[in-house]
């Protein structure tokens, strides 16, 4: 579940910080939405419902996609479309044949357990395209003639809901270096508490390799970050994190697979 309160949230990240101490660098995701397709174009009777499932924990973790569809015209071919980030161009992800009522069920997934990734019927297996299905913004279901019929946006769901916990990874550049971050995205709103500290008077924020906040220590050399700096990207695009100091050495880092 989502957290709601900002108290539990910093409260998490503290904990996860102690933890750090006597246990190995690992991060945690979920993400999860559901929301019905809107019809479009030449048929105003089709319908469509969407979910999307992301859980992660350290080398585990699971991405499933699946589409329910009916009022489609029975036995016909349709192609399911998507796109991906800031990229409004569709891209195929699955071409199917609706039933005799005219419903069809699309379902791709991609499964992993420590490090062993699970088998999946080829039909199912999670087009490589869609990965991480968290940056998967739009789904559409296209007819023969390449008019679209229903589209859904998932990322303006009101239920969306994203966790991500990360304690940051010490590089050894500074043998005091510890960290750890919890975002949080429920009802358009987020909830972000970044904790690092050092031996640095200054501490910088990188998200995917740009820097997007910097950071005055106090002068136990921590610092303690409430909220998600406007320079960062959508917390459903954090891909890695890192923290540098005030001479640029990189001396915490994580990455979200």
């Amino acid at each position: 579940m989502i957290i709601r309160s900002k108290t539990l949230l910093a409260l998490g990240v503290l904990l996860a910080c102690v933890w750090l101490a006597g246990a190995a660098p690992a991060n945690s995701l979920r993400y999860l939405v559901e929301e019905d397709f809107t019809a479009a174009g030449p048929d105003a009777n089709a319908r469509g419902h969407a979910q999307v499932l992301v859980k992660q924990k350290g080398a585990s973790h699971i991405q499933r996609l699946r589409v329910t569809l009916a009022n489609l015209d029975p036995g016909t071919p349709y192609q399911l479309l998507a796109t991906t980030g800031d990229d409004t161009n569709f891209f195929a992800v699955a071409d199917f044949t609706t039933t005799a009522a005219g419903r069809a069920t699309v379902m791709q997934q991609r499964v992993q357990a420590k490090d062993k990734i699970r088998r999946t019927a080829p039909k199912r297996v999670l087009a490589e395209p869609l990965a991480p299905l968290t940056e998967v913004r739009t789904l559409a279901v296209a007819n023969t003639n390449g008019e679209v019929v229903l589209t859904v946006d998932l990322h303006a769901a009101p239920a969306l809901q994203f966790e991500l916990t990360s304690v940051l990874q010490s590089t050894g550049v500074d043998a005091a270096a510890v960290g750890c971050l919890v975002v949080a995205v429920q009802n358009g709103g987020v909830q972000f508490r970044l904790f690092a500290a050092g031996q640095s008077p200054q501490l910088k924020f990188h998200v995917n390799d740009s820097l997007v906040g910097t950071y005055a220590a106090d002068f136990a050399g921590r610092i303690n970050v409430g909220f998600l700096p406007d320079a960062a990207p959508s917390p459903l695009a954090f891909r890695t994190m890192s923290v540098r100091n005030a001479d640029d050495d990189l001396v915490l880092k994580s990455t979200v697979p």
